[in-house]
């Protein structure tokens, strides 16, 4: 009840003048008790229930969160829309229960740590500025949303990953490695759209007689759209989808794949 925090220069979250870093590296109350990680009960959450919402009007102010000994963050959609975080420092082996944990994030840079055992819905959703790469070493299947929007990600490893959710790498258009698990049975609506720099060899390796169930379209506001705008498709395709639960092209999968030159389908459309 005497915890006191304030920010670089004494700034908090009421001195609308000032952009905040907030240290949790050491936090003392009254008594110089220290503290060596604090709660953010529904502090930045656009999701929870909403107890502070004079602190969640202040939420792009924070600069950075620094907390290298937290190691869980739980409550949707927890630091949902702080626009102005550039960086992000929490313990190895965090975990991130919810999703939509840092959605809107979009100066958001330098992240750490970059491994995970899983992810859940939309967690780093348009993180524009977000670069280098990420591990998810235990995921057997990614979540909708995951890396949507993150314009700068050059790399994802799922290695465990043989179902992929709906829009996952949709908009990365810097990101030219993702290794998948072996094989890939499900691909849902949009997963790969836009990302321009992905070759034509990781997409065949795709197309393959283990895929058994691609995105169709319900209607005309959910296409199927899973490689549109992958620019980065070159020559000839091979669709030898043997056993696929329908044999019906996905619409729009190859929207605005403008360089590709062919598609030879091997079973029956």
């Amino acid at each position: 009840s005497n915890l006191s925090l304030s920010g670089i220069g004494g700034a908090t979250f009421t001195d609308p003048g000032e952009k905040t870093a907030l240290n949790f590296t050491k936090i003392t109350d009254a008594e110089n008790n220290e503290y060596a990680a604090v709660a953010l009960k529904d502090l930045l959450s656009h999701y929870g229930s909403g107890t502070n919402p004079d602190i969640i009007a202040y939420r792009d102010k924070v600069t950075e969160i620094i907390a290298p000994n937290c190691t869980s963050i739980s409550g949707e959609g927890a630091f949902y829309l702080c626009t102005s975080l550039t960086n992000a420092v929490f313990a190895k082996g965090l975990t991130i229960s919810n999703g939509r944990t840092f959605q809107g994030c979009s100066s958001l840079v330098d992240f750490a740590p970059r491994e995970f055992k899983s992810l859940r819905i939309s967690v780093f959703q348009s993180c524009s500025s977000l670069k280098g790469s990420f591990v998810l070493s235990e995921s057997k299947s990614l979540s909708n949303n995951t890396f949507d929007g993150c314009s700068s990600l050059e790399e994802v490893l799922a290695p465990q990953a043989t179902e992929i959710g709906g829009y996952v790498f949709s908009g990365c258009s810097s990101i030219t490695n993702i290794v998948l698990g072996s094989p890939v049975t499900s691909i849902n609506r949009g997963a790969f759209q836009k990302c321009s720099k992905l070759k034509t060899e990781f997409v065949q390796s795709l197309l393959t007689s283990s895929l058994t169930t691609l995105w169709l379209y319900e209607n005309s506001l959910h296409k199927g759209l899973v490689f549109n705008g992958c620019t980065g498709l070159e020559g000839d395709l091979v669709w030898n989808l043997k056993n696929l639960t329908t044999n019906v092209v996905p619409q729009e999968i190859f929207r605005d794949c403008n360089n590709l030159s062919s598609i030879t389908f091997k079973t029956p459309i």
